[in-house]
């Protein structure tokens, strides 16, 4: 399925504020909505199509270019060579996932809540504003700058900022009912959570990256931790490590397929190809000696040589693209983790990421308080060392989905049997009699 494109951006004079965005598929014509920007007696102005034309009408076989191309002619389209400034308020771009496609197609209703999302967006302070005489130089600012670094296969790094992040991300957003909450493509709601800190756990992770600094999310099976890193790094290529993890499985190998062998690059390599982020997963169950391929490429140089490839890159060490990232999440108290000092001295920080009940509570919905407070007290008991493990994120999520597929019984059978050791099932049973009056539930089986 075609990718889409969407670009944003504000653009204000003296007398006059204008809210722009467009939206582009590979190989279908471009759409351009725009509004006036909010005032105190227009709060929430609407979206209108702006009609290009026909022969300003971009047609791209690459969708940012057609985004671009798009606001482009906007710029052109509305020339005034009036000698009255304007500026340029922020570009912001995104990738929209093929899921959410339908969505975009222009015979259909504006998409409301990913036009909520972009209008809050543009009302906050940009990124970015250059000031140009007129809509005219507004114009030749766009082909110099974001049109001309595209043309160069260049990164919008230095004119643009995500709107949303990427394509991991789709547009079904219920910014009122969920605020700002992201539902993936895997179906999994995302919802950020406040830290102490004064931001969130998504604004931090993004920030990391930004500065290029290399996090390891400690926590137990379910607390949220690849939710999280899905929404935040946007496309990315991801491993997940065991005890027979090796150089192999991080930068490929050669594979025989109808009788010929050929080259099958891992995720490494892709992921500085691309200059998108490498999520390492469960990196504790890695032998520490096969982390030093992933060592050779944290330092400033980012180059990977591949002395197993002779012939790919024409022999040449892979340098990554602006993008590449690494970032790692493991299960400390997993059987055979080891944490090497190797490891944790090229961490900048190493958080432990536990579950959020209030926020599993705001997901399952008051129905289920009681329970929740079952889990926070398993929870407690678990890090006091009295149970070897509790219900987390996940655990309770699928609960509620559970329950309300295939009833109570099921859903609270299915629920005990999520916790290792029948020791410790017996505890969440006794304490699920004597918080919510539920007992005999019985063991899980069909």
């Amino acid at each position: 399925m075609a990718r889409s494109n969407i670009i944003a951006i504000t653009l204000a004079s003296e007398n006059e504020k204008i809210q722009a965005l467009a939206w582009a598929q590979e190989g279908a014509p471009t759409t351009v909505c725009v509004r006036i920007a909010p005032t105190s007696d227009k709060p929430s102005p609407h979206w209108r199509d702006f009609s290009l034309n026909e022969e300003l009408s971009p047609l791209k076989k690459d969708a940012k270019a057609g985004a671009v191309a798009a606001i482009h002619s906007f710029f052109r389209q509305k020339v005034n060579n009036e000698n009255i400034e304007w500026t340029i308020g922020g570009v912001w771009v995104t990738e929209i996932s093929a899921g959410a496609e339908s969505d975009l197609d222009s015979g259909t209703a504006h998409p409301q809540p990913l036009f909520n999302q972009i209008s809050k967006k543009l009302e906050g302070d940009p990124p970015r504003t250059t000031t140009v005489a007129n809509l005219h130089k507004a114009a030749e600012w766009f082909v110099d700058g974001p049109l001309t670094s595209l043309m160069k296969d260049e990164s919008l790094d230095k004119y643009s900022e995500p709107i949303l992040k990427a394509s991991t991300v789709t547009t079904t957003l219920k910014t009122e009912e969920l605020e700002e909450g992201m539902l993936l493509t895997n179906g999994t709601l995302f919802l950020p959570r406040p830290t102490e800190y004064g931001f969130t756990d998504y604004d931090l992770l993004k920030t990391a990256k930004d500065n290029d600094q290399y996090v390891l999310l400690q926590g137990q099976p379910g607390t949220g931790k690849t939710t999280l890193l899905l929404a935040a790094l946007g496309e990315h290529e991801q491993i997940v490590c065991t005890g027979d993890t090796n150089r192999s499985n991080f930068v490929g190998r050669d594979v025989r397929v109808k009788g010929d062998w050929i080259t099958k690059i891992g995720p490494l390599p892709r992921a500085m190809e691309k200059g998108i982020p490498l999520y390492v997963d469960e990196v504790a169950m890695c032998d520490p000696r096969e982390l030093i391929t992933l060592f050779s490429v944290m330092d400033d140089r980012k180059e990977l040589t591949l002395d197993e490839f002779p012939d790919y890159n024409d022999g040449k060490p892979i340098k990554a693209k602006e993008g590449f990232y690494i970032v790692f999440a493991t299960n400390p108290d997993s059987e055979g983790a080891i944490l090497s000092d190797a490891l944790m001295s090229r961490m900048d920080f190493e958080p432990e990421y536990t579950t959020d009940f209030d926020l599993v509570a705001k997901i399952i919905g008051s129905d289920h308080d009681e329970l929740i407070t079952v889990a926070r007290s398993m929870e407690t008991m678990r890090q006091n060392a009295e149970v070897g493990s509790a219900l987390q994120f996940r655990d309770l999520v699928k609960f509620k989905k559970n329950h309300d597929i295939y009833g109570s019984k099921f859903a609270m059978a299915a629920l005990v049997n999520k916790i290792r050791g029948e020791s410790d099932r017996e505890v969440l049973r006794d304490l699920i009699h004597r918080v919510m009056g539920v007992g005999n539930i019985p063991t899980f089986r069909i």
